[in-house]
């Protein structure tokens, strides 16, 4: 179990562990990665809430994803929006747009226009001291990410997104759905948990819907998009609910 654990950690974060296990219950514990950033965030926004303004804070945050992160999912999000901006019609233009390393103008300004949400997301929050929103998002994301991972299809058959879907079972998902919940009722009442796996559901299947009729399935860059675009609807929905609350 710690092994799995790890590589989970190793895979989608910049903590330093060195493991070349990578097994299909390393994606059941992705929730579990969710859970120490959003507790990392849970824990710095209690701290700089009281010492610095919201706004301070909320880039605190916002910069402290990223970095425990390394802009993993940022990465496959930007680089979707890229493709999505070419002629889906084409699905080989789809996936050429996606290989390029080079982030092109419209993956900038979905990026630009991510991190502005999220940051005027999270400094609401902080506002409204809803740090247990702030605690709970990163792990329903990527919950909506292993849940992605198993009603998806891959796009092409080769690539990380064919690997890591060639793992998929059914208790895996159950395993991420129940520590993801237990995890996040920590922080939150029964409605609020509501609120945020309804929005992480709707965002996971109307993503893996229209990307099989653009593109006949995901990729592992759309899997970083799905988790990102749960990520800042979570936060920009209670944002909103906080400030007409």
């Amino acid at each position: 179990m710690i092994k799995r654990m790890l590589s989970a950690f190793s895979f989608i974060t910049v903590i330093p562990i060195k493991t070349d296990y990578f097994g299909k219950y390393t994606v059941a514990f992705f929730p579990v990665v969710g859970m120490f950033i959003g507790a990392l965030l849970f824990l710095t926004g209690l701290l700089f809430s009281k010492t610095i303004a919201p706004s301070l804070s909320a880039f605190v945050l916002l910069l402290l994803y990223i970095i425990i992160t390394g802009g993993f999912h940022l990465d496959g999000f930007a680089d979707t929006v890229d493709a999505l901006s070419g002629n889906l019609k084409y699905k080989d233009k789809f996936f050429e747009i996606m290989a390029d390393p080079h982030i092109g103008l419209m993956g900038v300004i979905g990026l630009i226009l991510l991190l502005i949400a999220d940051y005027i997301a999270l400094k609401i929050l902080v506002e409204t001291a809803s740090f247990g929103v702030i605690a709970a998002a990163p792990v329903l994301a990527r919950a909506g990410m292993v849940f992605s991972i198993h009603i998806g299809h891959p796009a092409k058959q080769n690539g990380l997104g064919k690997y890591i879907m060639s793992l998929r079972n059914w208790k895996v998902l159950f395993l991420a759905f129940i520590s993801s919940v237990a995890f996040s009722f920590i922080f939150l009442s029964l409605f609020d948990v509501l609120i945020l796996l309804f929005i992480t559901a709707v965002v996971s299947i109307g993503a893996v819907v229209y990307f099989n009729q653009k593109i006949r399935g995901i990729t592992g860059d759309i899997l970083g998009f799905i988790t990102e675009l749960a990520l800042a609807t979570n936060l920009f929905t209670f944002a909103i609910l906080k400030s007409y609350g």
